[in-house]
């Protein structure tokens, strides 16, 4: 297969994922790589790969393509691409996991070309997004997915990659006015990938925070994601969270970044801003 055959296919799941980041409450990610700069670096990894005497295996005409953000039962998802050159009905088809429940699909059209998510809880199921109503997560890092067809025919088989750990360094700020008189402090903030794809990087973080002081605390958070020279490349927030006297917290999030974000970034930073106390 040509490197120009696997940019196009990597760029469908581009456009999948952009749909299910929407979906994601507390994450914001940055749209500020044109294009053009996604396409090079597909490239780049491509030339990389063949370079490395990598062996590209013909795509299934419909085939999955990601198990998006496995154990999150809000935007657990699976991504189904159809590559081949015409429409395909999945009437009848099942997505099943190896040793665990299967979605049944409907009568459902995918042209050629386009992409849908199954997502395992619940929702209004469109063009793009199906929903298996599940009443907890059924994809783990590790677990087989498989897309049989009307037939029984095993059409293709997808493995959750393991998580990976890649610790990147970080930096504290807090913007609370001295003279307010609260006393709190950022204890740490620690971040690493937990999940990696040809497409896209988790950078998950935690960050302890301890509150010196006899009052409740109210703030909003923000996590940055930095390059060398201190440009923000992606950015998570957290809003209305709350810290009680005298008592340290950890809080916990996640940012999905495209690879040249991620791999780009050179250290990670923390602020807060108190909006409420007592």
């Amino acid at each position: 297969m040509s490197a120009s055959k696997l940019v196009a296919a990597l760029l469908v799941v581009i456009t999948g994922l952009s749909l299910a980041l929407l979906r994601q409450p507390s994450v914001v990610v940055s749209q500020s790589v044109p294009l053009e700069k996604r396409i090079a670096a597909l490239e780049t990894r491509v030339y990389a790969l063949e370079q490395a005497g990598a062996t590209a295996l013909p795509l299934a005409d419909v085939q999955i393509v990601e198990i998006g953000t496995p154990g999150d039962l809000l935007v657990e998802a699976v991504l189904i691409v159809n590559n081949s050159d015409d429409a395909v009905n999945l009437k009848g088809w099942q997505l099943e996991r190896e040793g665990g429940p299967a979605y049944t699909f409907g009568d459902f059209q995918m042209f050629s070309g386009s992409a849908v998510w199954i997502y395992t809880g619940d929702g209004t199921d469109t063009t793009v997004a199906l929903h298996w109503k599940q009443s907890s997560p059924v994809w783990t890092d590790g677990s087989i997915a498989r897309l049989v067809d009307s037939k029984g025919v095993v059409v293709f088989t997808y493995e959750t990659p393991a998580a990976t750990a890649t610790p990147k360094p970080a930096t504290v700020a807090k913007d609370t006015p001295a003279s307010t008189g609260i006393d709190y402090e950022i204890v740490s903030i620690n971040s690493k990938v937990t999940e990696s794809n040809a497409v896209w990087e988790r950078n998950s973080w935690i960050v302890s925070i301890k509150n010196n002081g006899p009052q409740t605390l109210i703030f909003d958070l923000t996590i940055e994601f930095l390059d060398e020279d201190g440009f923000i490349l992606n950015e998570a927030k957290e809003y209305d969270l709350v810290l009680e006297p005298y008592e340290t917290t950890d809080y916990t999030g996640f940012s999905l970044l495209n690879l040249e974000q991620s791999r780009n970034t050179t250290n990670v930073n923390a602020k807060t801003h108190v909006t409420n106390h007592d």
